[in-house]
C-alpha cells in the first residue's frame, strides 16, 4: 500500500506545472488532459436521468467538464449533507498543522472539563479525537439504515453538546465503526474549544481564505457551534477547491495547510465501512476510501461526492438529490481517462460534450394541462390560516395573469420571530421560474391543474435539496393544502379560508 501511495501521487506542490485555482477555475477541453469528451458527454447525460445539480471534472489542475442541470446553475451554493464532514475533519487537520491541537490522540473529555457528563466510565473517559474521526467513538448512535434516531433526538435537545457527552457507551472506542453525525459534532465542539471561534470562523480565516473560498454558509446549533456532521453549503467550485488540496497532500502553492501525512493516513485506512453498499471501503480522517484503487471520497447524502483520484490526478465533484452509487462514478470516471498525456483533438465527440451540458442546463417541461375556470376566481384572494405546523398563515396565488405569482406569509412560530413575506414567480408551462436571490437562496416555482379545482404547486430553494409538492384544492371560500416530500417529509393537511 504504501509503495501505490509513493508512485501515485501528482507533483509535488512547488512544481511550476500545477495550476493553482486559487482565483478561480482554468477550463481546458478533456483531449488537452488525456480525457475521452465522448466518453464524458454520456456521464453527463446519465447525471439528468439520476437526478443530478451538478457535474465537475478537474484533471491536470484543468477544469474539463463543468455541467449544471436545471434548475439548479453555476454560481449557487449547494448543501453538502455529510460531505460537511469531510471539512470538520479537515479544520482538525489544520489545528494539528497550526500547532493548536498537540494531538489526535487527545482524550475528548479534556476538552470540556467544565461540564459533567452522564453514563461517566472508563470507555468514554478513553475516547479520543481520533476515534472520532474514524468513526469508531463507541457511543451509542442509531443512524444506519435510514433511521435517524439519534439525530432526531439531538435535533430537539436544547444542548447539542451536552447531548452528545450523555450518550452512553455501545463499544469500548476504536472497536466498533458507525457511520453518525454526533462526532464530527463533538469534533466542531472541540475546534470552538481550541480556537475561542466557531468552526465556521476557523474555517473562514485558517482553510477557506488561502483557496480563494469566500462564499459558503454554515448552520448552528442552538449554541453557536457549526454543525459538524452537516450544514454547510458551498459552491461546487470551492467544494472542488477541497478536493484539489487532498489531491496534493494538504499543500496550496507555497503553504502546508493539512499535516504532510494527514492524506496518506486515508489513503491507509484500515477501518471497515461496512455500510451496506459500500462494500470494501475504508474510513479515516472523515473520508471514504478504496485503499486498492487509491480513491478517497467525501461523501454526502443524497449524491453530494468530492472524489479524490491521485493515480488520475483527478478530482470530481457531484452534487445532486437522489442517491447513487459513488464507486459506479469513481469507475465511469476512470473509464474516461485515455492517456497521461493529451490527446488529438476529437472535435465531434468535444462537440457531443458541449452539446450535453447545453441539454442538462435546459429543464425538461413536466406535463401540463389547461387552466380550469376557478384559476380566475380564486387569483388574487388572500387566504388566511390558524395556526399550524408549517406556520403558513398566509397565502394568495395569481395563476391567471401574465405573469403567474405566489406570495405567501411565514410566522416564524414564536411570539418573537417576526413574519416573513414570500414572493416569486410560478411556471405554468413545466418549468421552474427562479426568484430573485435572498438570504434563504434562490426560490424556484412551478405548477399545474390537476384538475377543475386542484392545482399542484411544486416549490424549492435551488441546491437545498428541499423540493416540495402541495396539492392545493379550492372550494367555495376555503382551501386545503397537502404538502408532500422536503427533508422533513410529509406534513398534516392544512386549511384556510379566503377573505371575504
Amino acid at each position: 500500500m504504501a509503495a501505490l501511495w509513493l508512485v501515485a501521487q501528482p507533483a509535488a506542490a512547488g512544481d511550476a506545472k500545477i495550476d493553482w485555482p486559487t482565483h478561480g477555475w482554468a477550463t481546458s477541453m478533456p483531449e488537452e488532459q488525456g480525457m475521452d469528451s465522448h466518453r464524458l458527454a454520456a456521464l453527463v447525460s446519465l447525471g439528468k436521468q439520476e437526478g443530478m445539480d451538478s457535474l465537475l471534472v478537474v484533471r491536470h489542475g484543468k477544469l474539463v467538464v463543468d455541467a449544471y442541470f436545471a434548475p439548479f446553475r453555476a454560481g449557487v451554493r449547494h448543501r453538502m449533507f455529510t460531505a460537511t464532514k469531510t471539512v470538520t475533519g479537515s479544520l482538525i487537520g489544520v489545528a494539528l498543522q497550526d500547532g493548536i491541537l498537540d494531538s489526535i490522540d487527545h482524550p475528548v473529555l479534556d476538552f470540556f472539563a467544565g461540564r459533567q457528563v452522564e453514563n461517566l466510565d472508563d470507555d468514554k473517559k478513553a475516547m479520543t479525537v481520533r476515534h472520532l474521526l474514524d468513526m469508531t467513538s463507541g457511543l451509542q448512535w442509531v443512524q444506519e439504515k435510514g433511521r435517524p434516531e439519534s439525530d432526531r433526538e439531538m435535533l430537539a435537545s436544547p444542548d447539542w453538546l451536552q447531548f452528545l457527552l450523555n450518550r452512553p457507551m455501545a463499544f469500548p472506542p476504536g472497536q466498533h465503526f458507525s457511520f453518525n453525525d454526533g462526532g464530527p459534532h463533538l469534533l466542531s465542539a472541540i475546534l470552538t474549544k481550541l480556537t475561542d471561534q466557531s468552526a465556521a470562523d476557523y474555517a473562514r480565516t485558517h482553510l477557506f481564505a488561502p483557496l480563494g473560498i469566500t462564499d459558503f454558509y454554515w448552520t448552528a446549533d442552538p449554541q453557536g457551534l457549526s454543525i459538524g456532521g452537516f450544514g454547510l453549503f458551498m459552491q461546487p467550485h470551492d467544494m472542488a477547491k477541497l478536493g484539489y488540496l487532498y489531491l496534493h497532500q494538504g499543500r496550496w502553492e507555497d503553504q502546508q495547510i493539512l499535516p504532510v501525512d494527514w492524506i496518506k493516513r486515508i489513503q491507509e485506512a484500515t477501518i471497515v465501512a461496512d455500510q451496506g453498499q459500500k462494500s470494501g471501503w475504508r474510513f479515516g480522517n472523515l473520508f471514504l476510501c478504496i485503499p486498492e484503487k487509491n480513491v478517497f471520497v467525501g461523501w454526502g447524502h443524497h449524491g453530494q461526492y468530492i472524489i479524490v483520484m491521485p493515480a488520475q490526478d483527478m478530482v470530481a465533484v457531484i452534487t445532486g438529490t437522489q442517491s447513487y452509487s459513488p464507486q459506479k462514478w469513481i469507475d465511469y470516471l476512470s473509464g474516461a481517462v485515455v492517456s497521461d498525456t493529451a490527446l488529438a483533438p476529437n472535435a465531434a465527440a468535444y462537440g457531443e460534450l458541449t452539446n450535453q451540458i447545453k441539454i442538462a442546463a435546459s429543464e425538461t417541461p413536466s406535463p401540463v394541462n389547461p387552466a380550469p375556470p376557478i384559476a380566475q376566481a380564486i387569483s388574487g384572494k388572500v387566504y388566511h390560516f390558524a395556526d399550524n405546523p408549517m406556520h403558513l398563515s398566509e397565502l394568495s396565488l395569481d395563476l391567471a395573469g401574465a405573469t403567474p405569482s405566489y406570495s405567501y406569509v411565514i410566522n416564524g412560530g414564536t411570539e418573537t420571530t417576526r413574519p416573513e413575506r414570500v414572493t416569486g414567480p410560478i411556471g405554468l408551462d413545466g418549468t421552474y421560474r427562479l426568484g430573485t436571490e435572498t438570504k434563504g437562496g434562490i426560490r424556484a416555482a412551478k405548477g399545474n391543474w390537476l384538475d377543475n379545482k386542484t392545482f399542484l404547486f411544486q416549490f424549492q430553494t435551488l441546491g437545498h435539496d428541499d423540493e416540495r409538492k402541495a396539492m392545493v384544492t379550492f372550494e367555495d371560500k376555503s382551501i386545503e393544502i397537502r404538502i408532500e416530500g422536503g427533508l422533513g417529509g410529509p406534513m398534516p393537511i392544512i386549511r384556510g379560508e379566503a377573505d371575504n
